[in-house]
């Protein structure tokens, strides 16, 4: 941009002194100058949320949220996930986000914290805080096997349903059943495995049927294992459909994935040798980024039109209501309505007719036999009700292709209203309060803006002038005698020591006395991985 090196008014070496200066300035008023600006932005930024605690004086934990995650929160808290970050600033103390899902489909942070150590006790000081101030249960939490974030979870919600990471689960069942089957030939493994899977894992089995099929295979097999059934009993509490048919979104988010996509997306942003003011302006950059493209997304569902599959009038109807990530998923199901699905029988019970329909699964439509499921729709004729055998709907909150066949047949034209789920909707979120820019080192955003707009100016004019030799040298004097001018009318200059060109730079001016003290450089879970046992899978074995 500026040319070459001598054109630039610094030098590498500079750079790191200057780093090295900021990081003098910070120094052990670290935790103290964090402390004040957190609590300045409480006080003036509207809906803005932050607590801490101490420790003998030393800072121990944090807890903030913006009024921007607070309607996110407020719009997507069925299903939550959070874990703990390392790596993330000098001190290790570790970073906690509170991630969900959006309209979109994507990654959405409702929280955060940081915290020095992984007791439950710290953790339910960190659920506390959002309940304080949230004021809302997730309808479900998704963790790690993380023993402390259980008995946090437990002694905090009260209603939320809180599920282990499935990955976690699946990654450690061949090591807990392992003496179990091997006593089972490798013929009959595999069938062991087949039919495991089709109970375990099945979206369409009652509870009854479950006990019923897994005592069966446990007899067949000749299996009694302490380890397995103890396991086994943890997994069915947690994952397996049968026992939590009834929770809405349980298929949204079965793994800690989405806390993990998060925690890497992060990392871009910040540096095991951060102080925790560097950090906290680091964690601005990705909330940013992350807010621009939902903004993205929200301008492109209001100014573009959606390509349409089919001439039904319910995709039409679709696309006009849902995000485009959504509306896509939705086209596809619509589409499959009519090729993947066929009515083999309809019958009518009182107000309800009743459809056996025929799903083929695999791409030849005259597939039969293995290839095709049959499902159960029930349409009521009267308030226009549709339901499935699959549960679908249950599990993501929008119609299946069964469903679309129900509708289809009774020349239903629009998505019946009870099932438009809001989250999956445009526009949710207000566009104004999407682009709010609270930044942690900003003193005055008005200031900011008007800065950010004469430097655009500036360079816009310096575009147009490029090739034009003349008029650039005219308007580098024109700039020179307003520079003078703006010199005479100011007689008080900002000042232009170091320590306070790095105090207006942060944005947190550094205090008199230090009356919290930076947490020690202490270790967490994982640091001495040499140590740690291991499974086959993760030695390579």
């Amino acid at each position: 941009m500026k040319g070459s090196y001598q054109n630039v008014n610094g030098t590498v070496d500079d750079f790191r002194n200057w780093k090295r200066d900021l990081n003098v300035f910070i120094n052990e008023s670290d935790s103290q100058m964090l402390v004040n600006k957190m609590e300045e932005r409480r006080e003036y930024i509207p809906g803005f949320s932050f607590e801490y605690i101490l420790d003998d004086s030393q800072l121990h934990s944090l807890f903030w949220a913006d009024e921007v995650a607070r309607v996110n929160y407020e719009e997507f808290s069925d299903i939550m996930s959070f874990d703990a970050t390392y790596r993330t600033n000098r001190y290790n103390m570790m970073f906690v986000p509170f991630t969900g899902i959006d309209n979109h489909g994507k990654c959405v942070t409702f929280a955060a914290g940081l915290i020095r150590d992984e007791k439950a006790e710290t953790y339910t000081w960190l659920l506390n805080c959002f309940m304080r101030s949230f004021n809302k249960e997730p309808t479900m939490v998704v963790t790690d096997q993380d023993k402390s974030m259980e008995i946090a979870i437990k002694n905090v919600f009260k209603t939320a349903k809180h599920r282990l990471c499935m990955w976690h689960i699946t990654q450690k069942l061949p090591t807990k059943v392992k003496e179990a089957i091997l006593s089972i030939e490798e013929e009959s493994e595999r069938d062991f495995k087949k039919r495991f899977d089709n109970i375990v894992w099945n979206m369409h089995i009652e509870p009854h049927v479950f006990e019923e099929q897994w005592d069966k295979l446990m007899s067949d097999f000749s299996l009694k294992n302490d380890t397995w059934f103890k396991y086994m009993f943890q997994v069915r509490s947690k994952w397996i459909p049968a026992y939590f048919t009834d929770t809405p979104m349980f298929g949204l988010m079965r793994t800690t994935s989405r806390s993990e996509s998060e925690n890497a997306f992060f990392s871009h942003f910040t540096r095991q040798g951060a102080n925790l003011v560097h950090f906290m302006s680091g964690f601005e950059f990705p909330m940013l980024k992350q807010r621009s493209t939902q903004k993205k997304l929200d301008a492109d569902d209001i100014k573009k039109s959606r390509t349409l599959c089919t001439k039904l009038n319910i995709e039409k109807h679709a696309s006009k209501i849902y995000t485009k990530t959504i509306f896509e998923i939705v086209q596809k199901e619509i589409e499959a309505s009519l090729y993947a699905c066929s009515v083999d029988q309809m019958t009518i019970e009182g107000d309800c007719k009743v459809y056996l329909i025929n799903e083929r699964l695999g791409k030849n439509p005259l597939d039969t036999g293995k290839n095709v499921i049959q499902y159960k729709v029930l349409y009521n004729r009267q308030d226009g009700s549709v339901m499935c055998t699959c549960r679908h709907y249950l599990r993501y909150g929008r119609l299946c292709r069964h469903c679309f066949v129900g509708l289809n047949n009774n020349n239903v034209e629009e998505i019946p209203a009870q099932y438009i789920m809001r989250r999956w909707t445009k526009g949710i979120i207000p566009p104004d309060l999407r682009s709010r820019r609270n930044r942690f080192n900003n003193a005055n955003m008005g200031t900011q803006k008007l800065v950010t707009d004469v430097t655009s100016l500036v360079e816009d004019c310096l575009h147009l002038l490029v090739n034009d030799e003349k008029k650039l040298t005219e308007f580098l004097e024109k700039m020179k005698d307003l520079k003078k001018k703006v010199e005479d009318e100011i007689p008080k200059q900002p000042s232009k020591k170091k320590n306070d060109v790095i105090e207006k730079m942060t944005g947190v001016p550094k205090p008199n006395t230090n009356r919290i003290k930076n947490p020690p450089v202490s270790s967490y879970k994982g640091c001495f991985r040499d140590k740690r046992l291991m499974g086959g899978k993760k030695r390579g074995l």
